[in-house]
């Protein structure tokens, strides 16, 4: 939704259930951002810098 008003938003996507599992449903194209939870701080720093990376093209 957020993507389609805004082009150029940073997405991370979140999710108790593990990245296949969501791969496997369609839910996410390969190469999104993704990160399940649990998660530590230094887990999250990374995957919001990889989700901003992609956006500014540096990914």
């Amino acid at each position: 939704m957020a993507k389609s008003i805004r082009s150029d938003i940073s997405v991370l996507y979140m999710s108790g259930y593990t990245s296949e599992a969501i791969k496997r449903h369609g839910v996410l194209e390969p190469h999104v951002p993704f990160l399940q939870k649990p998660f530590t701080p230094a887990t999250l720093r990374m995957k919001v810098r990889e989700a901003l990376a992609r956006t500014q093209g540096h990914a």
